[in-house]
């Protein structure tokens, strides 16, 4: 898989962090992503070039995605949550008579349209700054459902891979005042998944185990406005290199070794009404057999829906 690759690196997650959601209450997120690329790096990596060869290939015009991206938290407990995202996307090529596209087949590069996989993950909140702690901590655990997508996981433009995973996550971060007024945040998020293969090809099983990981840092200094730099992983240390796999392969982009290094910016908009604006931009640096893919996201925030925060408060008094 190429285009997919670069967007599950970055999916942003409305939970993001070791933060709990309100017990009780819900929050909603809703993003939009565009994101492109024209560029695929080989399995030496874009910074090395090797015997005269070029690290890259480009990819006729490119490929354009457009994802939607709903995603709602339920808080459980005091130190627990729920959240389930279904993304929808398009993808479609740019030049669909190039020649790259007409390497991989009548329908390589034809263009796709439906939901992504759809993400399911629980969070344990085990450590909380709130009663001294020096930062907060939770653990976790996600299921990936993406069977569906299964038949299109041999075009530059499909929408998934097709098999259902199961994934173990972690996450650290801190919150606390800036001089002179305003606060900031960080944390580092991370992601392990084992994944069902859908085949092997020379004793790799296609697709392979993955690790995925996610840090941001955010200044507010009025309170309201906010903005820092995000850092990305993605690596999928088992598998074939670019030059080995078998063009005709159903597998051809499951089977893949993979690795991506991104980094970008956002910020970020507190606005009346318990709601956040979101703005980023990720683009990838570093790859092997992967794309260098450039990601545009806006999304809005909904916190505390059914304001059980304020309900409690006004039955304390």
């Amino acid at each position: 898989m190429i285009g997919g690759l670069g967007c599950w690196a970055t999916v942003a997650m409305a939970g993001s962090g070791p933060w709990i959601q309100t017990t009780g209450d819900a929050s909603i997120y809703v993003g939009t992503e565009a994101q492109r690329f024209g560029t695929f790096v080989l399995e030496g990596g874009n910074f090395k070039q090797r015997q005269g060869q070029e690290p890259t290939v480009d990819v006729d015009d490119g490929i354009s995605d457009f994802y939607v991206k709903p995603i709602v938290t339920y808080g459980l407990t005091p130190r627990s949550e729920i959240e389930v995202a279904l993304p929808f996307g398009i993808a479609q090529p740019n030049d669909p008579a190039g020649e790259v596209c007409g390497a991989f087949g009548l329908d390589g590069c034809d263009p796709t349209a439906g939901f992504t996989p759809l993400t399911t993950r629980a969070k344990l909140n085990w450590l909380d700054q709130t009663f001294g702690a020096p930062l907060s901590s939770s653990i976790g655990l996600e299921l990936r459902f993406g069977q569906y997508t299964a038949e299109h996981r041999d075009r530059l433009t499909n929408l998934g891979e097709g098999s259902f995973d199961v994934g173990l996550t972690t996450a650290a971060g801190r919150a606390g005042s800036l001089p002179g007024g305003g606060y900031f945040y960080t944390y580092a998020e991370g992601v392990a998944r084992y994944r069902t293969a859908l085949g092997k090809i020379d004793s790799h099983a296609a697709p392979g185990a993955e690790f995925q990981g996610h840090g941001d840092l955010a200044l507010v200094p009025d309170g309201k406005f906010g903005f820092g730099p995000s850092l990305a992983a993605f690596s999928r240390p088992g598998g074939l290199d670019w030059a080995e796999t078998d063009l005709s392969d159903i597998d051809r982009f499951t089977v893949l070794r993979v690795l991506s290094l991104q980094a970008g910016a956002k910020v970020s908009l507190g606005v009346p009404g318990r709601t956040t604006a979101t703005l980023s931009v990720l683009h990838t640096y570093y790859a092997e057999n992967n794309p260098l893919t450039t990601i545009y996201s806006f999304g809005l925030g909904f916190n505390d829906v059914f304001k059980t925060a304020d309900r409690a408060a006004e039955e304390g008094r």
